[in-house]
């Protein structure tokens, strides 16, 4: 047996008797793991069950006590890539992010561009170094951040909820590197809600369940995003009138751009209905949220004729009839508490703080309502900001990928308040990488190539 094939079975992560807890409450109990060089794992689990807290933790960036037994073999070189990309990002350029760690390991000058020039190119970033960071979509700043680990080949590379991110161009361009980074003996360890994604590319894939890690089971059928239900959570107690049905927004077509920017998407006649429901899906990049933006007043549209609510888009203009979730839940998040941030969205709008406790326990964040909403998964986060807008019962909701980070269950409460909310007359418009696998929505529209097509739920396809 060869050298190289004597390490590549060699451990290369060794985890025994890992316990810890947060805020009291037990994560991981006696976890065991081991994976060897060139191996690929997936693990995967409810939300907010630990999942990115053994990634930090292999990755030695868990800093509160713990007990048990952490061993990494190799030169030290660990990677990881968080959910929410901007919590990492160090530098104003896509070049200069990725050549970062290059300039800290010691790299010459003069083979930084080159080297950084096809880190971009292998994750499908073919912008200019000097492009701007802030101008990338959520699911571009993701690549961008896998782009800037694998520059410097790690010996192990922790990725947390790249599905949840990337369309479906970018999660196979990640499986290509990724294929590649194994076969080159790197050992790569995916967090992920959807492992079928990855199936191909994993050794194992573990359930992580009650602190310990157990082989995964597949279901024998489950949507990547889950469809409306009822029978997951208590709907509220009011009774839904009669849908409204006026018209929430309304254009005979606009471009969508940037000042000094040539135009990032082309919209045509359009007009959306109270009680309706839209699906906008696309690309990373391709202009979902900028559009959601636009709607609510965030990003200024010139020389067009869109109303929405009955007058043209205007920041902070609409009070209580919109709400909008964004795509970084915790940029929306404040208070001390789960319940005070639930709370304040209420009581702004005079309406009664005890319905805050009720919306928790229908998305299933009422154990944590007295944590602060900064120590929550990402997944938990993003509910609890769902739980903000929603609560308030706008009678027009944005939602910028929604599920994101979210397990099926909590996909089944997310769509369950929709529908209620719905049946009261609001407007629900959701921006996705990717198609949902029910069909519940009332037009669809598709963003291609600086195109927005629309269809209606009873158009063919």
């Amino acid at each position: 047996m060869s050298n190289a094939q004597v390490s590549a079975v060699l451990p290369r992560i060794e985890l025994s008797g890992i316990r810890l807890s947060i805020d009291s409450h037990p994560i991981l109990d006696n976890l065991q793991l081991t994976v060897c060089a060139g191996q690929c794992i997936c693990v995967c689990g409810d939300t907010g069950v630990g999942k990115s807290t053994l990634l930090k933790l292999i990755a030695n960036q868990y800093h509160a006590p713990y007990s048990g037994e952490r061993i990494v073999h190799g030169n030290g070189l660990i990677a990881l890539v968080m959910q929410d990309p901007s919590r990492q990002f160090l530098r104003r350029e896509i070049g200069a992010e990725v050549a970062f760690a290059l300039e800290n390991l010691g790299y010459r000058s003069q083979e930084m561009p080159a080297l950084v020039r096809r880190a971009l190119d292998r994750v499908g970033l073919s912008y200019p170094l000097d492009w701007p960071i802030a101008q990338l979509s959520l699911g571009q700043q993701y690549r961008l951040l896998v782009a800037a680990q694998i520059v410097y080949q790690p010996d192990i590379l922790l990725l947390d909820e790249p599905f949840a991110q990337l369309d479906d161009a970018g999660v196979s361009a990640l499986i290509t590197v990724l294929q590649e980074l194994a076969h080159g003996g790197v050992t790569l360890v995916i967090s992920e809600h959807h492992p079928t994604a990855f199936m191909g590319l994993c050794d194992a894939v573990y359930h992580l369940h009650q602190g310990q890690l157990q082989p995964w089971q597949p279901p024998r059928a489950r949507a990547l995003t889950s469809s409306p239900s009822t029978a997951m959570a208590t709907p509220p107690a009011k009774l839904a009138p009669e849908p409204a049905t006026d018209a929430l927004i309304t254009t005979s077509g606009f471009e969508l751009s940037y000042p000094r920017k040539p135009p990032l998407l082309k919209v045509p006649a359009l007009t959306v209905t109270a009680g309706q429901l839209v699906i906008i899906y696309g690309d990373n990049g391709g202009g979902k949220s900028s559009l959601l933006k636009a709607f609510s007043g965030m990003v200024a549209l010139t020389d067009s004729d869109v109303l929405v609510l009955g007058r043209a888009p205007e920041i902070g203009c609409y009070q209580q009839q919109l709400g909008l979730l964004l795509q970084r839940p915790a940029r929306q998040l404040f208070a001390l508490t789960v319940l005070d941030e639930v709370q304040f969205s209420l009581t702004r709008f005079g309406l009664a703080a005890m319905d805050a406790r009720a919306i928790l326990t229908r998305l299933g964040l009422a154990a944590l309502a007295a944590h602060s909403p900064h120590t929550l998964s990402y997944g938990q986060q993003h509910l609890l900001a769902l739980a903000s807008v929603m609560a308030y019962q706008p009678r027009l909701l944005l939602l910028d990928d929604p599920f994101a980070g979210l397990d099926a269950i909590s996909c089944s409460y997310v769509w369950r308040e929709i529908a209620w909310l719905r049946a009261q007359g609001s407007a629900v418009l959701i921006a996705m990488h990717r198609l949902p696998e029910h069909g519940g929505a009332d037009q669809w529209w598709h963003i291609q190539q600086g195109q927005l097509g629309v269809r209606a739920s009873n158009a063919s396809a």
